[in-house]
């Protein structure tokens, strides 16, 4: 391994890998989440605006 990885959006590209793991754990075992959806947002950074559509969908069910 490299001492030093250095990417654009290296934090973004990290968290998706990370969400895609999870969820390919619990597809893999058989984990069932009931009531509680995965989800991925963008543009954290300019005031959570990507977590705001999820948050009103999800209100809605």
């Amino acid at each position: 391994m490299p001492e030093k990885i250095v990417s654009k959006a290296l934090d973004n590209r990290i968290a998706c890998w990370i969400g895609i793991e999870i969820a390919k754990y619990f597809y893999e075992n058989k984990i069932e989440l009931s009531n509680d959806p995965l989800v991925f947002t963008t543009q954290e950074e300019v005031g959570l605006r990507g977590a705001k559509t999820p948050h009103l969908m999800l209100n809605q069910i």
